[in-house]
C-alpha cells in the first residue's frame, strides 16, 4: 500500500532532499551523457534543499512524501502557478517503488 504524506517534519524533509538528489543525479548524469548543458532548474538545486520547505510550503505549495513498506519511495513538490494551476517542478519514484501506482497516488 502507498500511502502519501504532506512532508512537513524533519525526518520528512531530509528524505525529500535524499530523494530529490537521486533525482537531480540521474537528470545531470543523462545530459551529461548526451553531451547537454545542464537545465537551468538544477543549478541552485543545493541552496533551494537548504531552504526546504520555501516555495514549496503550503498554502502555495506542496511537498509530498510517497511512503511504501515503512520507506520513503518517493516525492512531489509544487508551488502555485497562477491563480488556477500548480506547477509540479520536482518529481520522483525511486526504483523499487516503480510500477506500484505511486506517481498516480
Amino acid at each position: 500500500m502507498i500511502k502519501i504524506v504532506t512532508a512537513s517534519t524533519k525526518a520528512q524533509l531530509e528524505d525529500v532532499k535524499a530523494l530529490i538528489k537521486e533525482f537531480s543525479g540521474w537528470v545531470l548524469e543523462t545530459f551529461h551523457a548526451n553531451d547537454r548543458e545542464v537545465p537551468p532548474a538544477f543549478r541552485k538545486l543545493e541552496e533551494e534543499l537548504g531552504n526546504l520547505p520555501g516555495k514549496y510550503a503550503r498554502p502555495d505549495g506542496m511537498l509530498l512524501l510517497a511512503i511504501a513498506d515503512g520507506g520513503s519511495v518517493g516525492c512531489l513538490l509544487g508551488f502555485r502557478h497562477d491563480e488556477h494551476s500548480m506547477e509540479v517542478s520536482r518529481l520522483w519514484v525511486r526504483p523499487e517503488g516503480r510500477g506500484r501506482g505511486v506517481g498516480a497516488a
